[in-house]
């Protein structure tokens, strides 16, 4: 995919700022010599459907940032909850209707992930591990609002990976996590990250 400069992510607006905001504070520009205190960010997004066992209907939104040298990246990212995009939209549903003030139970079975890995060739590699959901204890309803999850330790695994040039993303997360494949958003922010032609 594209390399962008930060400033043509300025430019950019709100998706600009929070991804310089994931950018570690003393980043710069990616270079082949990263002994000399270089790294790269990459950002990583889009609406992925099911493959495998998971059914392919089935849709996940998913964005990630992941930063350090090309060997050891870290991060962290998030993924909407099954089935909770309409349209192939980035924003999840607002969820169920709601006791709660905001009148919405909020996307179900969001995630909240740990990710490292590393940049080999094109492809980003990641592992990491699903820090917390909101998806529900099994068999039990929220007291306060039955439509309603309260995020709660999670634990899975996510394995992921992304190609710079084609934009190609895998994503699963287990046990009972779901597979899920398609296209999306893959940048390198601020320098040389594929393996240009």
């Amino acid at each position: 995919m594209d390399k962008m400069k930060r400033r043509e992510l300025i430019k950019s607006g709100a998706a600009g700022t929070l991804a310089l905001g994931a950018m570690a504070a003393g980043a710069s520009v990616a270079s082949a010599d990263e002994g000399k205190g270089r790294g790269i960010a990459i950002h990583i997004h889009g609406v992925l459907n099911g493959v495998g066992g998971t059914p392919a209907a089935a849709t996940l939104a998913i964005s990630t940032e992941v930063a350090g040298r090309r060997g050891d990246l870290a991060g962290a990212g998030w993924d909407s909850g099954t089935n909770n995009t309409t349209g192939g939209a980035m924003v999840p549903n607002p969820g169920p209707p709601s006791a709660d003030p905001s009148g919405t139970a909020g996307p179900v079975a969001a995630c909240y992930y740990t990710a490292a890995g590393s940049l080999q060739g094109d492809v980003v590699t990641l592992r990491g591990r699903s820090l917390f959901t909101n998806r529900a204890w099994p068999g039990a309803t929220d007291g306060e609002d039955p439509n309603k999850a309260d995020a709660r330790a999670d634990g899975r695994e996510l394995n992921a990976t992304a190609n710079l040039k084609t934009g190609a993303i895998t994503w699963s997360l287990s046990p009972a996590g779901g597979t899920f494949a398609g296209t999306g958003t893959v940048v390198v922010i601020g320098g040389r990250g594929a393996d240009d032609d």
